[in-house]
């Protein structure tokens, strides 16, 4: 299912709060600074999916991306507009910290970080040599590789008989 709510978000507080909820518009005070607009966004999409409890990429901007007044499009809700007002109702006035701007920040930086980035090539590498070796036809490298008893060969006939030649 799919929903369409009228958000009007105020930035510059202290906390997120859902102010006020009427069936045609929810108020949410913000807790990140006026002049950052996309920190604003960011932080005000984030506040609505855990208090609806979706995932962060459920929740997106329709329009009104640098007004006061936005359209906010919610994806794959299990309840209908007016449940959703329902249970937003219980929430109003709650204050909760605002992070998920910081979060989303963070985890930008970590994407770009140049060990992130080394750790996560290593970690594609491993898993791609990993799939390939669980796609091979069962050969006895394999077997070693995940921790089977390897099949015990003989010595070929040429060392065989040097050994017993070094025992007197």
């Amino acid at each position: 299912r799919r929903a369409r709510l009228m958000v009007a978000a105020t930035p510059g507080c202290l906390h997120n709060r859902l102010a006020k909820v009427t069936p045609e518009v929810l108020f949410v005070d913000v807790g990140v600074p006026k002049k950052e607009q996309g920190r604003v966004n960011i932080e005000m999409l984030g506040f609505l999916a855990f208090l609806l409890d979706l995932r962060e990429d459920q929740v997106t901007i329709e329009s009104g991306g640098e007004s006061k007044g936005k359209v906010v499009a919610l994806s794959g809700i299990k309840q209908d507009k007016r449940q959703l007002i329902w249970a937003l109702e219980a929430k109003v006035g709650q204050r909760h910290d605002a992070h998920f701007a910081a979060d989303n920040i963070n985890a930008a930086r970590n994407f770009y970080n140049k060990q992130a980035v080394k750790r996560r090539a290593e970690l594609d590498e491993f898993q791609s040599l990993r799939e390939d070796m669980l796609a091979a036809p069962s050969a006895p490298m394999s077997n070693v590789l995940l921790g089977a008893p390897a099949a015990k060969r003989s010595l070929p006939a040429s060392m065989a008989r040097r050994g017993a030649a070094a025992d007197p």
